[in-house]
């Protein structure tokens, strides 16, 4: 689902208005790994999400680790310390974690079982903390905003839902047309 964010709309209640629109079937990508989730048009949800990056303007370095995350345990409990090791000098991650006993007991058993553990273990380790910059204040970090596309995004997205995306022989996208009979896929607009 994309949901799309306007700042300056509010409810009566003070909240964001979002509006949202359905960019994949949950029911046949449920349980799948992302690296594999289509489209309703059929284009794969990371290659959806590197164009809009591109339409953006932003000048955005992508680089794919999957191949580091497979080597080192495929689940985030056999390689997390690994990953928080690399900011011990060589970068600044940049995240929200709990910093505090009181407020680790009310999180994520995510949190719980693999981030702790493995912050835990890389200072008994180096005796040294990871680089950690929080990357929200503490009053944002559950704001929907951070968890949506600008509203720019909204004309794009309703045209591939329209129209769909496919790549020409040169690897150029151009407007398709997208058949829901058709599993997803996209035909050229005649």
């Amino acid at each position: 689902m994309l949901v799309k964010y306007q700042r300056p709309l509010l409810s009566s209640h003070q909240r964001p208005l979002l509006s949202s629109l359905r960019i994949i079937d949950f029911g046949k990508t449920e349980n799948q790994p992302i690296d594999l989730i289509k489209t309703k048009w059929g284009e794969s949800l990371a290659d959806f999400h590197h164009r809009l990056l591109t339409i953006s303007g932003l000048s955005i370095e992508l680089s794919d680790a999957s191949s580091w995350y497979r080597s080192n345990g495929k689940q985030a409990a056999g390689y997390y310390d690994k990953f928080l090791s690399l900011f011990l000098c060589h970068g600044i991650l940049f995240e929200n974690f709990i910093t505090n006993e009181e407020e680790r007991l009310v999180v994520s058993t995510i949190f719980r079982t693999v981030v702790y553990p493995a912050f835990k273990k890389v200072v008994a380790l180096f005796n040294e903390k990871p680089l950690i910059v929080r990357l929200l204040p503490v009053d944002q970090q559950k704001d929907r905003y951070w968890q949506c596309y600008p509203l720019e995004f909204k004309e794009e997205v309703e045209r591939c839902l329209s129209h769909g995306i496919i790549k020409d022989s040169s690897g150029h996208h151009r407007a398709g047309r997208y058949d829901e009979k058709d599993n997803g896929s996209c035909e050229s607009q005649k």
